[in-house]
């Protein structure tokens, strides 16, 4: 068994992958939404049109 795993071979606890989901869910709000690869192209154009 190589160091930091659980005596059932998995990486981590139940419960530090319970902490993870609800920190990576409740930090997840706070990251920009991009635009998506046809959005951006279409703006392109807008932008380009005299």
């Amino acid at each position: 068994m190589g160091a930091g795993t659980e005596p059932d071979g998995s990486s981590r606890s139940d419960e530090e992958w319970e902490r993870f989901l609800r920190e990576s869910v409740a930090g997840a709000a706070d990251a920009p939404k991009e635009p998506s690869a046809r959005a951006r192209e279409v703006a392109k154009r807008l932008r380009a049109e005299p």
